[in-house]
């Protein structure tokens, strides 16, 4: 799974991983930030810098990095996270200018390189993650799921099971929500079985287990859920 970062003229779960699909964090500029909106305008007063970024990063920047910019830079931070392609239509659409786009996966960037003129002109690679599979110990499958992360039965078996709640994010909307089905298709070759991702998944655009990037760890931590793409 991927990041993007774009700038203008922005504990309480085990992991059992699946697959490296894609992925490499990127960071596409738009400019030269001292043309970006975060200039000074006149004394010691600093615009604010507006920063979207993949909602599942919400953590991090709302509790390290933003401040973190702040202290060192004097600019005042705002930020925004949903899912990165739901933020890559909010900004070709016209509908938020942040001053930087920090994005998970390629295709919300690929997006915005494709209009004319281009929004973004060029990336860079600065991290990679993989996709897994985050269950809460609280969970009444979480001896199971302790299982499959042992490789003791397959996980698969596990998140099939007609009660269990499985949380993920919407394929239209953000990247991991695409890397999770498509991790579940390669299942389906890896293992030799046709019907491992409608088992698990049903379709593509479930109701039942489709919640907003920025909220689906919570919902898991809450207890809610059983566990989440991740």
């Amino acid at each position: 799974m991927s990041n993007y970062l774009l700038k203008s003229k922005k504990k309480n779960c085990l992991f059992l991983i699946l697959f490296v699909i894609i992925g490499l964090y990127s960071i596409h500029l738009l400019g030269e930030f001292s043309s970006a909106k975060g200039s000074v305008t006149g004394g010691n007063t600093r615009d604010k810098v507006f920063v979207m970024y993949a909602g599942s990063l919400v953590k991090i920047f709302e509790d390290v990095i933003g401040p973190a910019f702040q202290n060192e830079s004097g600019y005042p931070y705002v930020g925004e996270g949903k899912g990165s392609v739901q933020v890559s239509n909010l900004i070709k659409d016209g509908f938020r200018t942040p001053d930087v786009f920090v994005s998970a996966g390629t295709l919300p960037m690929t997006k915005l390189m494709n209009t004319t003129p281009p929004i973004v002109d060029w990336l860079l690679k600065f991290g990679s993650a993989e996709i897994v599979i985050a269950y809460s110990p609280n969970s009444a499958y979480s001896d199971d799921l302790e299982k499959a992360r042992n490789d003791e039965v397959h996980w698969y078996e596990v998140v099939s099971q007609d009660d269990f709640k499985f949380g993920r994010t919407d394929a239209e909307l953000d990247p991991k929500g695409y890397y999770g089905i498509i991790t579940a298709k390669l299942a389906n070759s890896y293992y030799n079985d046709s019907s491992i991702k409608n088992r698990i998944f049903g379709e593509d655009r479930n109701p039942k287990q489709i919640f907003p990037e920025e909220i689906l760890k919570t919902v898991l931590e809450t207890g809610q859920l059983d566990a989440v793409v991740a």
